[in-house]
């Protein structure tokens, strides 16, 4: 396997192990069995284009790779004042 670097490294590392631990706890057969069974899956495509008007996608997190601390009491002052980060 090839080796990630940095922190999503660690977490790609970690999910491993976890997929590993559960493999162990349902034989190979079961897990096929409700995959095989499970409904389709949602198509964002499909819902975005079935929409009129705006559609929006949004993530909001805690923090970012830019030097700016999201509060998630200010995410209006915070996306002002980081805008000129990201334009320039």
């Amino acid at each position: 396997m090839i080796e990630i670097p940095g922190i999503l490294g660690k977490i790609v590392e970690k999910r491993l192990i976890t997929i590993e631990q559960a493999k162990k706890k349902r034989p190979e057969s079961e897990i096929r069995m409700i995959a095989e069974n499970a409904s389709m899956p949602l198509s964002l495509q499909r819902t975005v284009a079935s929409r009129r008007g705006i559609s929006l996608i949004a993530e909001m997190k805690r923090s970012s790779p830019s030097p700016i601390l999201i509060l998630p009491t200010e995410p209006v002052s915070t996306a002002t004042r980081a805008q000129p980060l990201f334009l320039s």
